[in-house]
């Protein structure tokens, strides 16, 4: 998804901060869980984690109602930029 909603220029440093933030988040996880259940107890930490990715996920609702358009729009600029080139 991320690469089809982003210029061909840009999908490398999309795909780099998203791997970086996924890569980051995952090493904080076992951590931040490893500490609540030892604060607490395991299924406090489960509890906690999952509230957490149900926040996660929620917040790729409202940009899902973007996606068509945007996947639209990248087509457009590239057919632009095919028929500008050929026209060379």
């Amino acid at each position: 998804m991320l690469v089809d909603i982003n210029l061909p220029e840009n999908r490398g440093s999309m795909l780099s901060m998203a791997t970086i933030v996924d890569s980051i988040f995952k090493s904080i996880e076992p951590i931040l869980c490893g500490f609540l259940a030892d604060l607490f107890n395991f299924q406090f930490a489960f509890i906690i984690a999952i509230i957490i990715w149900t926040i996660s996920g929620i917040f790729w609702f409202p940009p899902i109602k973007y996606i068509a358009h945007d996947i639209t729009e990248v087509k457009e600029i590239i057919k632009k930029r095919v028929q500008k080139s050929s026209k060379k």
